[in-house]
This record gives structure tokens, C-alpha cells and sequence, in this order.
């Protein structure tokens, strides 16, 4: 490839953060329009690979040559990197506000609609915005408002957005997390449009199996670039094996929950299931008996999280329906901390959420009392089970480490610990897996494996990869989008 024919290239280059070597030496040269899939197990250092592009890390040994642009800045300013945690809400209104008002319609008509925000955050004209929306297939979520946008949709919005942004290179952590094969196809395709306009794509994943739509391949491991090429090349020589983690058999040393009888962890029948004012489920009825370990499937959209949030009480609709949780008909003069107190709960909105400011073993010791803070009155055994939980999950080294230097599956995986920590009679784990590696994601269906498998214990696991679950279930709920 000629000088004039790429964007940029590093030869022999070093990668360092804050002084600290994060890369074995590589050789990267990538041109115009190209689209490249980088891929490799958690904490093989992708994203911070994506990062130096933006220029939060510099090259400590090595070159960068640029031979498109007249300097570094002007670069690193051609790049937008859409990180994997990106929210639509987080741009205007970063409180946990949102964490509970995407349940309600009232108030719903004071956030902006899509098209109404896209105008203010980009500063183009609306019939521009509305013919690009058009021309890729979106036109019908501008009138939407943003708060009560799915996931799926979500990234629609921000899509366009990078439409419209006339950037050159745009960088994606991990963009077909979270969603279902509609929603994968429809981000597939929004790339095309990206490269029809001749933008570079990069984008993060922790499959080794690249989608259709990107034509290289860069593979990480353990920071050190083990291949950069065509993606045919790579899939040609693609045999790679992950290795797998033992847990070992994990002992309760705290009953939390000594008198916790019921014979139905949580049973609806013939309810209507509302997401702001649009309903996701019409006369849907579920019953979940102690004992029963629940596999919950469904496409984007379709109620899983609402459903979830629902038996656990996060969700301040709880009461607008006739539930039953713990023999209990909800609303019948128990607290909301006595339904949570023998549960454990995981999901991708909570860890949006948590504060980032405590550490791995602070979080996890959250677990004990069901909020955001550390109970006072914990004994030794509730720290020594905790830190045997830690150790389990190959985070030891890091549980002193603040949230906030931790990497995106590491602040997942302590999550999850948070959930499982009391060894509670019901875990409720809402896409527990999303975004993580094959190995990671076996560690944490053997975790709850180990801790589940009591003919006692309850279990709802929540996932879009159906082929890789604990081995502990034995039903399954699939739920259908309601199109009424």
C-alpha cells in the first residue's frame, strides 16, 4: 500500500499507559474505507488499542505516520470513538433519574423527541436529518421520544448521528452487544452506509468470528497483535481455543435468609406489561416455582428487562400489577427491602449505574444489604465468603482496585460476584454475559452453576446467546415482540 493510499500506519510501535507497557511491539497499516474487526479475549487490551487512535495513549516506542493529515491533533480529531457504555439519556441528563423514569409515560412527553435532539446535538438542518434518516431506514424513531428509545433503537439514533458527522475513522467498543440478529443486522448495515460515504470502521468484539461486513482482521492476545490482515486470511487460519477456569465448590458460611419458605418465587397471570406507554406484553402469565432454574429469551424490545425489574422492585411500576413473589400478592404490606432481601440481581442498567468510585471488594460486599453502600454489621464469615467469591472469579488481584480503573469486564464480572454474594434462594441475572469473551462467560455460568444448583435454589438467567447458559436450567420462557 502506498504512502498516499492509507490513513495511518505504525511500524514497529510500543504501546504505554501512565508509564506502564500495554503491548508487545506491532505493525498496523489501515486505509481509507477499510473495515476492521479486533477481536481477542477480555482485557487483550482492544479497547485501549482504540483509545490511542482518539489520542489518549501515545506510542512510547516506534512510528505513527499520518500522510492524509497535517499533524497528530488533526488526526486524533478525526476519529470518534462510541464506546460500548454510550447512552443516549447519558448526553443529556447523566442522573440515575433515568435508571427508574424510562418506566413511566408521565412526564415522558418532557424529554425530547429523537429528531428534535438530533437537531440541537448536531446543528444540521431538519430536512437533512430526515432525509439521511430516510435514506437508512430510520425514518420512523425521529418522532420517538429518547427516553423511552429500546436498546436497538438506541443505537439507530447514534448511527445516524455518525451519518451525519463526517467523520473519517469512527471507532465502536463492542457494538453488537446486547442485541438480537435484527438488531445485529441492522447495525451491519448501517456500517455499509458508513463505507458507501468511504468511513473507515473499526469495531471491538470478543468473538474471533468476524461479521460479514468487515473485510480485516486484527487479533489481540495478552496486549500483543498476533494477526493484522484480510479477514479471509484470518478466518482461513482460525483455530483458536480459549482457555478455560475450574471454580472451585463454593461454601455458604452466611445463611441471610434462614426462615425464607415459599413454594412460588414470583407468578403473574393474564397482565398487561407497559415500557412507557407502549405495551411489550399483552395477557402474559409466567410462574416461577422454587426450584426452578428459568432461562428467559426474546428479541430487542420484547419486555425481558421490564419483566425483571418488575419481580426484583426496581421498577416503581411494581404496584400497578397483581404480582405474586414469595407466596406474597405484591402490594400486601411487605417492604420493597423484604422482597430484595433474598434475591440476587444482575443487569446491564445497574452497572450503567453503579457508582464507580468504590472498590471491587466494596461492591461486592454491596451484595449483602441490597442497595449502594456496605453494611456495618458484617461479620468475618460475610467478608471471607466474599473474598472466596472473589478469588473464584479470578479477581483477587484486583479487589482493591476503585471500579473505575478496572476494564468493562472486570467491573461485570464483580457484578455479578455483588449478585451471587449472600448465596441468596432466587438470582435473577439480566444479560449477565453480554460483551464478554467465551472464557469469561463460562467462569460465570460455572459460578452460578455452583451456587444455583440446589434443587432449592430459583434461578432466571436472561441472554441473547441461548447456546452458552448455565448448566443448571431446565425451562425455558421465549418471548415473542407484541405487535398489537
Amino acid at each position: 500500500m502506498k504512502e498516499a493510499e492509507y490513513l495511518f500506519a505504525f511500524e514497529n510501535a510500543l504501546l504505554s499507559r501512565n508509564g506502564t507497557r500495554q503491548s508487545g511491539i506491532f505493525n498496523w497499516k489501515v486505509g481509507p474505507g477499510e473495515s476492521w474487526w479486533i477481536c481477542g479475549a477480555n482485557g487483550s487490551g482492544k479497547t485501549t488499542l482504540l483509545e490511542m487512535l482518539t489520542g489518549r495513549h501515545r506510542i512510547s516506542e516506534g512510528v505513527m505516520k499520518i500522510p492524509a493529515f497535517s499533524s497528530a491533533e488533526s488526526f486524533y480529531s478525526s476519529v470518534t470513538l462510541v464506546r460500548r457504555d454510550f447512552s443516549l439519556n447519558q448526553v443529556f441528563n447523566r442522573s440515575a433519574v433515568f435508571y427508574q423514569q424510562r418506566y413511566f409515560s408521565q412526564g415522558l412527553e418532557e424529554t425530547p423527541a429523537v429528531i428534535d435532539f438530533l437537531v440541537q446535538e448536531t446543528g444540521i438542518a431538519e430536512d437533512i436529518i430526515r432525509s439521511a434518516a430516510c435514506e437508512s431506514g430510520f425514518e420512523h424513531i425521529l418522532e420517538k421520544r429518547i427516553v423511552s428509545l429500546s436498546t436497538g433503537e438506541g443505537r439507530r439514533v447514534l448511527l445516524l448521528m455518525l451519518l451525519l458527522s463526517g467523520r473519517k475513522i469512527i471507532c465502536f467498543d463492542d457494538p453488537y452487544s446486547g442485541l438480537d440478529s435484527e438488531g445485529c443486522a441492522m447495525v451491519s448495515d448501517a456500517f455499509r452506509s458508513l463505507l458507501e460515504k468511504n468511513v473507515t470502521i473499526m469495531a471491538t468484539g470478543a468473538g474471533t468470528q468476524p461479521p460479514a461486513v468487515f473485510d480485516h482482521v486484527l487479533y489481540l492476545k495478552d496486549q500483543k497483535v498476533l494477526f493484522a490482515g484480510r479477514a479471509e486470511d484470518f478466518i482461513a487460519l482460525n483455530n483458536i481455543e480459549e482457555e478455560t477456569r475450574e471454580v472451585p465448590g463454593l461454601v455458604t458460611r452466611v445463611n441471610e435468609n434462614p426462615g425464607c419458605n415459599f413454594s412460588t418465587a414470583a407468578a403473574m397471570n393474564n397482565i398487561t406489561i407497559r415500557y412507557n406507554n407502549k405495551v411489550v406484553q399483552k395477557d402474559f402469565s409466567w410462574h416461577i416455582k422454587r426450584g426452578d432454574k428459568w432461562l428467559l429469551t426474546g428479541p430487542n424490545g420484547s419486555g425481558k428487562s421490564t419483566l425483571m425489574s418488575l419481580i426484583y422492585g426496581d421498577n416503581p411500576m411494581t404496584y400497578a400489577y397483581e404480582l405474586v413473589v414469595f407466596d406474597r400478592v405484591r402490594g400486601s404490606g411487605e417492604t420493597i427491602w423484604e422482597i430484595k432481601k433474598p434475591m440476587g440481581y444482575f443487569s446491564s442498567e445497574l452497572q450503567q449505574f453503579f457508582p464507580l468510585s468504590m472498590t471491587l471488594y466494596e461492591a461486592v460486599l454491596t451484595g449483602f444489604s441490597d442497595h449502594l453502600t456496605v453494611r456495618k454489621d458484617l461479620t468475618d464469615d460475610h467478608l471471607l465468603q466474599a473474598r472466596e467469591l472473589i478469588e473464584a472469579a479470578g479477581l483477587n488481584d484486583y479487589s482493591g482496585y476503585v471500579l473505575s480503573r478496572l476494564s468493562f469486564s472486570q467491573r461485570r464480572l464483580a457484578l455479578v460476584c455483588r449478585a451471587l454474594v449472600k448465596h441468596p434462594p432466587v438470582v435473577i441475572l439480566d444479560e449477565p454475559c453480554q460483551g464478554l469473551d467465551s472464557r469469561t462467560t463460562s467462569l460465570v455460568n460455572s459460578l452460578t452453576g455452583d451456587l444455583c444448583g440446589d434443587k432449592d435454589k430459583t434461578l432466571i438467567y436472561v441472554t441473547h446467546q441461548p447456546g452458552n447458559i448455565p448448566p443448571v436450567i431446565n425451562k425455558h420462557m421465549k418471548l415473542e415482540k407484541y405487535d398489537g
